[in-house]
């Protein structure tokens, strides 16, 4: 028979090896973790550097930018009055990262001084707060495509109809080298009480375009515009007058196009002195897809 003192031993022994086992276990969770939490913050302080100072390098794409341009007045119209209902919701999103950076910061710091006994309950607290860093990264991815690539647009008022009607969402891919003819474009007016509009391209630089009878003429051919406009539409010089200045022409620069609505009746684009025609600065990109209505969405073409 064994004695009880080996006995002992071997228990004892046994638990010291658990302990040994259970607290290397820890340690290597805990590095781990520190680790991981070290790249999140990292992550998510480069995501901030994006979302603050990304859209100041690309300012003219700021107001397609509906989180910059959703204010704190249009979530909560009961601030009123006080320099918070200016401020853009953007913000809310950037001092969201910042608070999950200090709180990542403090929960590090007490990791690394914490015994193993504490660790479970801290590992279980930056989980919990995790999500923040994937909405930061969302917002961050989002801004990044508004300010490079493509941006949302609401369309606003008649002078489209019956391609696009008043509160359609559409979505624009910014600047390109050159324009197609019938090209549906997003556009600066550059002039007050305008931040932008959408037309479509009617002539291209160089060209002579001719509006008479009711029709349009370039460089002299009469354009074929039925896949666009409904039958029986007649394009007058000034819209809404049929019966005044019924023989107009502009010759466009090389580097100007001209620009209408599909409605012709009622659409303030380049026949009106206040506009005329617009250089390839002054457009914004084109109109690619529909997003709402969901009984539109889909390409443009």
């Amino acid at each position: 028979m064994t004695p009880d003192w080996k006995i002992f031993w071997m228990i004892w022994a046994d638990s010291m090896n658990d302990n040994i086992f259970n607290q290397s276990e820890t340690e290597a969770k805990r590095f781990k973790i520190k680790k991981h939490m070290e790249r999140k913050m990292l992550l998510v302080s480069i995501a901030l550097l994006f979302i603050v100072l990304l859209p100041q390098f690309r300012s003219e794409y700021i107001m397609f930018d509906m989180i910059y341009a959703t204010t704190m007045h249009d979530l909560f119209p009961f601030i009123t009055n006080t320099f918070l209902e200016t401020i853009p919701i953007i913000y809310l999103f950037a001092l969201l990262a910042v608070f999950y950076i200090i709180g990542m910061l403090i929960t590090f710091i007490r990791l690394q001084l914490s015994k193993s006994q504490g660790t479970q309950a801290l590992i279980k607290r930056y989980r919990r707060f995790d999500f923040v860093s994937f909405l930061v990264y969302l917002m961050a991815f989002y801004i990044f495509i508004n300010a490079f690539w493509f941006s949302l647009a609401n369309v606003e008022g008649r002078s489209m109809e019956p391609t696009f009607y008043d509160g359609d969402t559409i979505v624009m891919r910014h600047r390109q080298e050159s324009y197609d003819r019938f090209k549906n474009v997003v556009v600066d007016p550059q002039y007050e009480g305008a931040d932008f509009f959408i037309k479509r391209i009617i002539a291209l630089p160089g060209e002579t375009i001719t509006i008479t009878g009711g029709n349009v003429y370039i460089d002299e051919n009469e354009l074929d515009e039925s896949a666009f406009i409904p039958p029986g539409v007649e394009t007058y010089c000034e819209p809404g007058f049929p019966g005044e200045h019924l023989y107009c022409e502009y010759e466009l620069d090389n580097d100007e196009y001209f620009i209408m609505g599909d409605n012709r009746q009622d659409s303030m684009d380049s026949r009106y002195g206040i506009i005329g025609s617009v250089n390839k600065e002054q457009i914004y990109g084109t109109v690619e897809f529909r997003l709402f209505p969901f009984s539109g969405f889909g390409q443009v073409n």
